[in-house]
């Protein structure tokens, strides 16, 4: 077994008969005959906005690493990358017919277009921050469809109090400039806005208000005058037109269901989509036919006039956490110009979609971003990725076999709390293992349980009772009995093949502190099956070795080294 501890390994390649890499790959690397997966597709931070140029050949994507990436949409190869001086919405902003992109650089905003990558127009701060200074900083804005028109406004997030000193600094307007000009062509005073999007035609600006009804004001841009406002009977979070603008389709707050508007009077037409759990995301096709939805576990692309749906696949989305969260599920998936092919983001990968056949562009065979464990077995290497994702590989061909599914966990976003230990070692690799007879998987996520696989199907067989919040897990060498710590740092023993509890160990605790148990953090069986070792540390505090005795459940050993924990 080999374990790499947050180590950025972006390709896996290892000495074994040589084998022709995939035509996706890159070149290997001196020395390596064989490479598991291949880099391109992938981001270091989890991809939280995605877009196409108006080529359809072209896919930008973007992650909190602050840069906007351009790659081929059929193989992955990254020919141009931008940095912006945040992250979406604050960062840049994308024409709808892809061929504008704006690029805020902290002293400037830079137009560039799409293609050609030809800078249009390069707006000062001094410009756009108002003409006395007014604004602080630029929060957001967007592009019309056809990038001719810029928009810039402030919000202020939910639930949130802003100082009265950073309120000074606030414009409260929309400030509307054009790009081929590079005049300010409006500037309206509006309270707090949550999103604000052009008509299809790019002659209206439709700002949504933060008030106690759900109010869309309406302005033309080219007399300056505001339109009637909408009342609309549902709180939206998120709002798209259709294509001849007399109709659009929004996301309700509670974010289980979208609701098709009339945009003259704000009346519900009718649901469009209706799902059991949560919409991460939601995107139309350019023509308005088609509806792409993402959903806990379901990626739905669907008809809009009848609701049929045309595809219907796994989506195992990972929560982005950033910053920017209550935003970036809004901009998860993008399709491409002529509706033919559909991007989606998902944790740090990127997969590719032909909607005509309902395929893959581009073959399942990567992992998201750095590999934290590598564990071998025979012919068989098992990779867990930075999304803590499982694949397994075939050493000789380079071959990914199966991905094992990762089993749903509460994470950050439900409100749990998690030591820091036992994310960093879950983190690092000590939570997945393939037995000493190649017959079986067993992995853990986040706080447990710890789930078993079998090997040849990839089918999950068990979740063993008893093993909640376990930060480790080991095999013992005959395969037949599996070891694994609780919360408290007990440490339970189960039959493999029954999936029933044979032992348990109880743990070491400090004389000075009996309640206060340290984290199991490591696992190891003896060659001959007889005694189990354990590493166990708490944050800040030494780390301690226990050695027991199965036969008898007795501590044969126990030792606690001088000094701080040079644990990281």
């Amino acid at each position: 077994m080999f374990m790499f501890t947050f180590a950025a390994i972006l390709d896996l390649a290892v000495s074994v008969p040589v084998v022709q890499p995939p035509p996706i790959t890159d070149a290997l690397p001196p020395g390596a005959v064989v490479r598991m997966g291949t880099a391109r597709f992938f981001h270091f931070d989890p991809i939280t906005w995605v877009g196409f140029a108006s080529d359809g050949r072209t896919v930008l994507t973007a992650g909190s690493e602050y840069h906007i990436r351009f790659s081929d949409a059929a193989t992955g190869r990254e020919s141009t990358r931008f940095r912006s001086y945040t992250s979406p919405r604050a960062g840049f902003a994308l024409s709808a017919d892809g061929k504008r992109l704006a690029l805020n650089q902290s002293d400037e905003m830079k137009i560039l277009d799409v293609i050609s990558r030809k800078e249009i127009r390069c707006f000062s701060q001094d410009e756009l921050l108002g003409p006395k200074g007014e604004r602080f900083f630029i929060h957001h804005f967007t592009l019309s469809p056809d990038g001719r028109f810029l928009a810039i406004w402030d919000e202020q997030p939910p639930n949130v109090s802003v100082p009265e000193e950073v309120k000074r600094f606030r414009r409260f307007s929309v400030d509307v400039w054009d790009v081929d000009t590079g005049r300010r062509v409006g500037a309206w005073k509006v309270g707090d806005l949550h999103e604000i999007e052009f008509t299809p035609d790019g002659k209206t600006l439709v700002a949504q208000e933060q008030t106690k009804e759900d109010r869309l004001r309406r302005w033309d841009i080219a007399s300056g005058k505001e339109i009637r406002s909408l009342e609309l009977p549902r709180q939206l979070v998120r709002y798209v037109f259709l294509p001849d603008g007399k109709t659009l389709v929004g996301m309700n707050t509670a974010r289980n269901a979208l609701h098709l508007h009339e945009t003259a009077t704000g009346r519900e037409l009718r649901t469009v989509a209706d799902a059991a759990g949560p919409i991460f995301a939601f995107a139309l096709s350019a023509d308005g036919a088609n509806l792409a939805i993402a959903r806990p576990g379901r990626l739905l692309v669907q008809r809009l006039a009848d609701g049929k749906t045309t595809l219907d696949v796994p989506f195992p989305h990972h929560p982005v956490v950033d910053g920017y969260r209550h935003r970036t599920h809004a901009d998860l998936l993008a399709f491409a110009p002529d509706g033919k092919t559909l991007a989606v983001a998902k944790g740090r990968s990127l997969e590719v979609w032909n909607l005509t056949t309902g395929t893959r562009v581009h073959p399942d065979d990567n992992m998201a971003g750095p590999v934290l464990a590598v564990h071998t077995h025979g012919r068989h290497l098992l990779a867990r990725d930075m999304d803590l994702n499982l694949s397994l590989w075939d050493l000789r061909s380079g071959k990914l076999l199966r991905r094992f599914v990762r089993v749903a966990s509460p994470g950050p976003e439900d409100g749990i709390q998690y030591s820091t230990a036992v994310f960093c070692f879950d983190w690092a690799g000590g939570c997945q293992e393939i037995s000493a007879d190649g017959r079986h998987v067993a992995a853990l996520w986040f706080d447990g349980p710890i789930h078993l696989f079998d090997l040849a199907s990839g089918v999950r067989i068990r979740s063993f009772e008893g093993s909640d919040k376990a930060t480790c897990l080991a095999f013992s060498p005959n395969g037949k009995l599996l070891a694994g710590p609780s919360a408290n740092g007990q440490i339970g023993i189960w039959n493999v093949t029954t999936g029933k509890l044979v032992q348990r160990l109880m743990p070491a605790v400090r004389p000075d502190n009996p309640d206060n148990a340290p984290a199991v953090l490591a696992l190891h069986f003896s060659p001959d099956g007889r005694t189990l070792t354990a590493g166990a540390c708490k944050e800040g505090d030494v780390c301690e070795v226990s050695c027991w005795e199965l036969a008898t459940g007795n501590l044969r050993s126990f030792l606690r080294p001088k000094g701080k924990s040079t644990r990281s």
